[in-house]
């Protein structure tokens, strides 16, 4: 990559800079309007787990991801990166994907907000599969199985394989999780043979 040269800023032109108190800094609002419009097509990301060089994050969402055609990745620190797209579909298809995993281990990943912060998980998600294991056979259907997985993140995706009869042990879906919030050990259900607990 060539190096760009430094850019001489001491013309700059920054108007009145400071609240009317004279203690905060004001930002310049069209250029933070500006900033954000370019920024619409893209998603944060942070690998969950052991932290892994950037060069291994990138790699590995450029393998996963090549078919959405050009992104630009940046690292942001604590182990968040920015994934830019061309296309605002290649976005939609990310974030409506499957689960996306790094190194082992999975990627939360959200669409950028002027509210994203590095330091907090809050608003970011991810799709997680969970498994509900030893559902009463009279659960097995989208309706119920949904409702008992929307106590643990917003159901996404059902496996297609799951109301074949060969298999029953458990009841696989997606969903997606707020990665602010603890995940629950499990649901308690009630039906018509009575209470039970669900563990996911």
């Amino acid at each position: 990559m060539i190096r760009k040269p430094y850019v001489k800023v001491d013309n700059l032109d920054l108007g009145s800079i400071l609240s009317k108190d004279g203690k905060v800094v004001k930002m310049q609002e069209d250029k933070e309007a500006e900033n954000a419009k370019r920024l619409e097509k893209a998603v944060v990301v942070k690998v969950f787990g052991e932290n892994l060089p950037f060069f291994v994050i990138s790699s590995a969402l450029r393998r996963q991801w090549d078919k959405f055609w050009k992104f630009h990745i940046t690292g942001l620190g604590l182990g968040w990166v920015l994934c830019s797209f061309k296309d605002s579909s290649a976005v939609d298809q990310v974030l409506t994907g499957r689960p996306w995993w790094v190194g082992g281990q999975v990627a939360g990943i959200d669409k950028w907000s002027v509210n994203f912060n590095p330091t907090s998980l809050k608003g970011i998600t991810s799709l997680v599969w969970i498994r509900l294991p030893n559902l009463p056979l009279q659960c097995w259907d989208e309706n119920n199985i949904c409702r008992i997985a929307s106590q643990v993140g917003k159901p996404y995706l059902l496996d297609g394989n799951l109301f074949q009869w060969s298999r029953r042990e458990y009841a696989p879906i997606c969903v997606r999780i707020p990665l602010d919030l603890k995940l629950p050990l499990g649901v308690w259900v009630e039906g018509s043979s009575g209470k039970f607990f669900a563990e996911d």
